[in-house]
């Protein structure tokens, strides 16, 4: 089945696979001219695709495929009536396609109709034959965004990283919905779990360089404005990161937990604002934490608890490095033994930067 999963903002390519039409009756001649059309969609030689695709459907009105590549090259175009015209007429003629679904479903997104484009959307993904669900659940999740449901499209993007860790859309948005709810250590966690499956762009450094000024590690965003000029010394993302105004550290309120010892918290202040140290996990339950702390670790441990935007974190760190190579060699050691987090590597500046001089800590058992 040649499926075309489009979404709804460029960040993922298109995927598509071949195969013939499935109606027996069908004239060969209409699935070659709907292989040329193609050919020529993907070259963005969208006049020659249309008039293919056109002729493919003159040969045999049947082909599904060929009606959605009319609504496709239609809907770039902003021919949105004969776009929507031909896409219905694909779902008629295919409706359990998980692609042309999907696809319909992006249209009704970009004409406002937004309940119907979920209803869609979620259909594609509950499709057996849909292998890549997660595609669906993300463009079901941009459209939420697009609908002022920041609630509903978070969830999407929970469930499209849960059938694929890798997805990077999906990834990407709910670092930036957690950045805007000010959680911004789990918007970092969110921004680390998509750079092991993507590579940084533009948008990922801004984004990293906003979570970093959050956080009121100047450092930080430094370092990403470095990295944007180095990368992308001409894109307004990197305009953007070099004008952001640095947040106070005193506006990051801290938490205030009757927690009987500082000892945690202490240790933590005095280290070498440039070291290193490993974060292995961050949880708004303090349980879940003290569960992982029983972990036995080759490093000193130490838990902090931090209130972001009025959302308590509590927080798990090991271990104080030096340098970053040093970081990154405990970071391979360590992660075997914890297979279902997703630890990474922090400056005790940036961890600092959000303790208040008032704020008790917990305090852990003896380590390196």
């Amino acid at each position: 089945m040649h499926k075309i999963f489009i979404l709804i903002v460029v960040f993922l390519s298109a995927c598509a696979t071949k195969h013939p039409p499935k109606n027996e009756q069908a004239k060969p001649n209409a699935e070659e001219y709907y292989q040329r059309a193609l050919s020529a969609y993907h070259q963005n030689e969208l006049t020659k695709a249309l008039q293919t695709a056109e002729l493919s459907v003159a040969t045999y009105p049947g082909h599904a495929y060929s009606h959605q590549l009319i609504g496709l090259i239609n809907q770039r175009q902003g021919n949105k009536t004969i776009a929507a015209e031909s896409l219905g007429q694909a779902l008629t003629l295919a409706p359990k396609d998980a692609g042309i679904t999907n696809n319909y479903a992006s249209l009704l997104c970009s004409l406002k109709r937004y309940a119907k484009a979920e209803k869609y959307y979620l259909a594609a993904a509950g499709y057996p034959n849909n292998k890549q669900p997660d595609i669906a659940w993300t463009n079901a999740g941009l459209c939420a965004q697009r609908a002022n449901q920041p609630t509903n499209a978070q969830s999407f993007y929970e469930q499209a990283i849960k059938i694929n860790p890798g997805q990077a859309t999906a990834l990407y948005q709910l670092a930036k919905l957690e950045l805007k709810n000010n959680n911004t250590l789990i918007a970092n966690n969110y921004l680390n779990q998509y750079l092991e499956h993507a590579t940084h762009t533009a948008k990922t450094l801004l984004l990293g360089a906003q979570i970093e000024n959050a956080q009121g590690n100047p450092s930080g965003v430094e370092g990403y404005v470095d990295m944007l000029r180095a990368a992308f010394p001409d894109s307004t993302e990197k305009t953007t990161a070099e004008q952001l105004t640095p947040i106070a550290k005193n506006n990051v309120a801290s938490n205030t937990l009757n927690i009987p010892s500082a000892q945690d918290e202490e240790w933590i202040r005095n280290r070498t604002p440039s070291h290193y140290t490993i974060l292995i996990a961050s949880d708004k339950n303090k349980s879940n934490i003290t569960d992982v702390a029983g972990n036995t670790f080759p490093y000193k441990k130490a838990i902090y608890s931090v209130n972001l935007g009025g959302n308590q974190l509590v927080n798990l760190i090991t271990g104080d490095f030096q340098d970053f190579n040093a970081a990154q060699v405990a970071l391979t050691q360590i992660k075997p033994t914890i297979p279902t987090f997703k630890p990474w590597i922090r400056t005790f500046e940036s961890i600092q930067a959000i303790l208040n001089p008032a704020q008790d800590s917990f305090s852990l058992g003896n380590g390196k």
